[in-house]
């Protein structure tokens, strides 16, 4: 029989939290005065008591798992939607009950949108390496072939490595449970056969129900972990295959990709788009958007990809630079109020372009207009009584509204 065991002052805060954000006004342009912080804060909540109501769902008490995936639901019917990465937060939060309840048909359903499209995430790459764990453990859940599941984890896992090489370790002792079910057909060969020994050497070592224990085991284990790092940071610089290592050094394999921002952004990326273009002589893969097509479509520095088209492989691409988590925001944010880079160049950074070979690519942002564009605009403009005056546009709101002057309006 389902017992109410949620304790009610959890659940009082979190309904409580829920029903605050779905009485948010709208800002002067429209968007959200909701702060992602805010937003944030309320998820890491959520996280936290489920965390500690998790044995419970696990035992079945189907009162407080309702009771948490309603107030998931109703944040995701607020302001909150508007900042993908607490949405994805939350997805996660959701997908973890559905999965200790063994309702593994709602756990892939939560996190299906991001699965095979990890550039349609805005995550980093923790969030990231959550989801493929999930979808590993899915996989042993619904019973497929093991010989699949380890060759896959293993290129995810050297995926996020590229991305995040700081990580490693990390990153290493996360996925090893799901890189020991290896079973070595095909083969892996080289610094790839290396990282899946010692995972199988790690799983082993951390096994709750091993015979062994103690201090010197412990030992072991993080021993294990640290070579396992180290191998799996040579591979990522050195890939397996002679024709992966002509793949990076020719750029074929580069791809730029942004789920998130707006117009402004992107148009900060071109000179950092330009360099690269300029350094592999063939145009950058950039994965954006659809309705941001027509800012780039006569860009020649670019082969425009839709972020919701087919889906890519992206453990296959050795030059993946995600700038989905934006790394202007993160520098930004860091030394605020004494930013001295502007986002030109630190997107370009993001992307590996250092500033001499951006200043010799050149700085300036810019559109490439076709003809049809430029006649469009003069006759706009003419027809308005315009002339041949400059014109300098504004943007007085964020979408952002946090970002916003307090005194625009009477500026204005």
């Amino acid at each position: 029989m389902a017992i109410w065991s949620l304790p009610k002052i959890q659940y009082g805060v979190l309904r409580s939290g829920a029903i605050a954000l779905s009485r948010l006004k709208k800002t002067p342009s429209g968007f959200p005065t909701l702060r992602p912080q805010d937003s944030r804060r309320l998820a890491e909540q959520i996280r936290d008591v489920v965390d500690e109501n998790l044995e419970l769902i696990r035992a079945g008490d189907s009162e407080t798992k309702a009771a948490l995936l309603g107030i998931i639901a109703s944040i995701k019917g607020t302001d909150a939607a508007a900042y993908p990465r607490e949405i994805l937060a939350l997805r996660i939060q959701q997908a973890r009950i559905h999965l200790v309840s063994n309702d593994l048909g709602s756990v892939r359903e939560s996190l299906a949108p991001w699965l095979d499209r990890p550039h349609a995430a805005e995550a980093g790459v923790h969030e990231l390496a959550a989801l493929y764990i999930f979808e590993g453990k899915l996989n042993l859940l619904e019973g497929l072939a093991t010989q699949d599941i380890g060759p896959k984890a293993l290129r995810r896992l050297l995926m996020l490595a590229r991305l995040r090489p700081q990580s490693a370790h990390t990153l290493f002792r996360q996925f090893s449970p799901l890189v020991a079910v290896h079973t070595g057909s095909p083969a892996p060969t080289g610094l790839a056969a290396l990282v899946v020994r010692w995972a199988k050497a790690y799983v082993r070592l951390n096994r709750p129900t091993s015979r062994f224990a103690g201090l010197p085991v412990r030992i072991a284990a993080h021993l294990t972990v640290y070579i396992g790092g180290v191998a799996l940071n040579v591979w990522r610089r050195l890939p397996k295959s002679v024709e992966t290592r002509r793949i990076a050094r020719r750029g074929e394999g580069l791809v730029v990709s942004r789920a998130m921002g707006g117009i402004g952004d992107l148009i900060m990326m071109t000179p950092g788009l330009r360099a690269l273009a300029k350094r592999y002589g063939r145009p950058v893969k950039f994965v954006i958007s659809r309705k941001f097509f027509p800012v780039f479509e006569n860009n020649p520095d670019v082969e425009l990809i839709d972020m919701d088209g087919p889906v890519l492989d992206l453990s296959q691409s050795p030059n993946w630079r995600n700038l989905t988590i934006c790394p202007a925001g993160a520098y930004e944010s860091r030394v605020a109020p004494f930013v001295k880079r502007g986002r030109v160049r630190t997107f370009a950074g993001g992307m590996g372009v250092s500033w001499k070979h951006l200043r010799k690519s050149g700085t300036k942002p810019f559109i490439a207009l076709s003809e049809r564009d430029r006649a469009f605009a003069a006759s706009f403009l003419k027809a308005r009584g315009f002339g041949e005056r400059t014109l300098i546009g504004v943007q007085p709101y964020s979408r952002d509204s946090y970002k916003d002057h307090p005194g625009i309006v009477d500026m204005i």
